[in-house]
């Protein structure tokens, strides 16, 4: 039997899980990030090294390029990621909300419950009991 606390608890989770994948893939993305530019910065530190004091060199363009290229990888398998754990978190939520509802609240039966004194009358409804229910008020 699902509820509504049932589904909303269920939504609830899947956006938590959402959000650790999201921060899963920005820890590795930056540890990427970071392990790039210390490379490059070595290769530019390398460069600068036996270069003479007052003189202003410009970086070796194969190690600006390739720098380019692995930011242009790591990016992309960030979106990746990011795109994979965005399917997943709405396919869950789609499958908990279309999920078969197998409540079932009797009018009839809760009725006695809220209307007293015999409200609902065999075959009665909610808005015959509702109506009974002014009648009495106004006769008493």
């Amino acid at each position: 039997m699902t509820y509504p606390f049932d589904q909303m608890l269920a939504l609830t989770q899947a956006n938590a899980h959402l959000a650790l994948k999201f921060a899963k893939i920005a820890r590795a993305n930056c540890e990427d990030h970071v392990q790039i530019g210390s490379r490059f910065l070595g290769a530019v530190a390398d460069q600068f090294k036996e270069s003479a004091p007052g003189k202003v060199e410009f970086a070796n363009s194969e190690a600006v390029s390739g720098l380019f290229e692995e930011l242009a990888e790591t990016r992309t398998t960030a979106l990746l990621g990011v795109k994979e754990a965005m399917a997943e978190w709405q396919q869950s939520c789609i499958n908990e909300v279309t999920a078969p509802k197998t409540i079932d609240v009797s009018t009839e039966g809760m009725g006695r419950w809220f209307f007293p004194f015999g409200a609902f009358s065999a075959g009665g409804t909610a808005a015959k009991a509702v109506e009974n229910g002014k009648q009495d008020a106004k006769a008493a």
